[in-house]
């Protein structure tokens, strides 16, 4: 069997669409007509992946789809849907469904995802709104943490759908990991650092999640099924010549660590924090 790979240089196209309220870094989005959509910040490009080309007029596809207004934000949810955010409203592409949201709301609009007729939106406060996609109607808000403080989580934010739940990556000055749970309508903070958490992936059995991060160029791994978390990090000595691994067990009360070699070895991790089901 053959296999055709096409890279796509996506640092050098001159043709982008600004972004009003896009303030984080690099996001992918892949929609259901085989279009990849590259946002960053401030702008944002898109790929016809059939054509293996970029989308040179992004003002007039939009146009074409019946959206005359400066774009702000677009976003896709877990189906693969586009939806886009101009002033006050949102659109879904496909179906055309739009919410109008209240032009007396500050916040910004930071990411959104779908759960059966549910449309979540997540806001630079903490905060997720839930409308009912039929009526268009918002059901209720909910915070993931207080008002004190929402200056240290407020810049970025990437979410992740789990059965019933999303997961959420935010940063700000600090960085942290929080899941909401659809069914009880609450929040659960899971971790929280110094530094930036950037990159969260959550295993399809729904029982590991793997996040990157700046520190150690290592990666945090969350383990439902024995209540574990802990963080992983090469090092390297002083003359370079040897790499090591380094495990970092946190617990609610106390740290901690074990250094290995880079030689195979079975560690043992006592039991931490609860994910949430």
């Amino acid at each position: 069997m053959m296999v055709y790979i096409s890279v796509i240089c996506i640092g050098r196209i001159k043709n982008v669409y600004p972004l009003k309220q896009y303030d984080g870094f690099y996001r992918i989005y892949q929609s259901g007509d085989s279009l990849l959509w590259v946002k960053d910040y401030h702008k944002l490009m898109g790929i016809n992946l059939y054509k293996e080309e970029y989308i040179r007029d992004l003002e007039s596809y939009f146009q074409n789809k019946n959206i005359p207004e400066p774009i702000e934000n677009l976003f896709a949810d877990c189906a693969g849907h586009i939806w886009i955010l101009t002033d006050h409203k949102l659109q879904e592409l496909q179906t055309g469904i739009h919410i109008t949201l209240s032009p007396n709301d500050t916040r910004q609009l930071q990411d959104l995802n779908t759960e059966n007729d549910s449309l979540y939106l997540f806001y630079n406060t903490g905060e997720v709104d839930c409308y009912d996609m039929t009526s268009r109607k918002r059901l209720y808000s909910a915070a993931a943490y207080a008002e004190t403080e929402q200056q240290y989580f407020a810049r970025t934010s990437l979410v992740v759908k789990a059965p019933n739940s999303f997961y959420q990556l935010r940063n700000g000055y600090k960085g942290g990991l929080f899941c909401f749970n659809t069914c009880q309508r609450t929040w659960k903070k899971i971790l929280e650092e110094n530094y930036a958490l950037n990159t969260l992936i959550i295993t399809p059995d729904n029982q590991k999640a793997y996040i990157t991060c700046v520190h150690g160029f290592g990666y945090w791994i969350l383990l439902r099924k024995n209540c574990n978390i802990f963080l992983f990090w090469k090092l390297k000595t002083d003359n370079d010549s040897q790499q090591k691994s380094a495990l970092y067990s946190k617990t609610d009360k106390e740290d901690y660590g074990l250094e290995l070699s880079t030689e195979d070895y079975y560690i043992t991790i006592r039991p931490c924090i609860n994910l949430p089901k």
